[in-house]
């Protein structure tokens, strides 16, 4: 009897191992790059923060960073800071930051780490067109464009290194 308890909470065992498995690496998927159905920029209409129309295809040429963001995510502040410490490392490409925040909160996120200088661009999705057009499912969500083309998507945070080092190399 002692042995068919022990066999049966051996297996009960394994089985919560694998499935702890499973679901980690289901997470790190989640967390990895992943490609999206969007190739080239969406012809969608976002808008500075003065409130002018801005058609994102028109703006994004060459090698483009955009971040989705939101100003009350705490990885957001982290990666932004990332973005202005490697900024010497972005000159060859275009860094925009989109929310759909109102321009207040995006204002105050850009002064709190004193952006107003920054070659970063700011924009706002107040129509919710690019969070439909990409289909986010998190903040910050990252896309990499280089030469035009959409080389990688980023869910949730990744070392902006990364980033840099998939550019390069798809540069190379």
């Amino acid at each position: 009897m002692k042995k068919v308890l022990l066999i049966i909470f051996a297996l009960c065992l394994v089985g919560v191992m694998i499935l702890l498995v499973v679901k980690i690496q289901e997470k790190k998927n989640d967390m990895m790059l992943t490609e999206s159905v969007v190739e080239k920029v969406p012809q969608i209409e976002v808008y500075n923060l003065k409130n002018e129309v801005v058609k994102l295809n028109d703006i994004c040429t060459g090698n483009t960073i955009i971040v989705y963001f939101n100003t009350t995510c705490e990885i957001c502040h982290i990666e932004i800071k990332e973005f202005y410490r490697l900024r010497g490392e972005l000159n060859d490409s275009q860094v925009i930051f989109i929310s759909n925040n109102t321009n207040e909160e995006i204002g105050e996120f850009i002064a709190s780490y004193n952006l107003d200088d920054s070659q970063f661009q700011f924009l706002r999705d107040k129509n919710y067109s690019f969070i439909t057009s990409y289909d986010i499912p998190t903040t910050p969500f990252t896309l990499l464009y280089v030469d035009g083309e959409l080389y990688k998507t980023y869910k949730g945070a990744v070392r902006v290194e990364q980033i840099i080092k998939d550019k390069n190399d798809r540069k190379s």
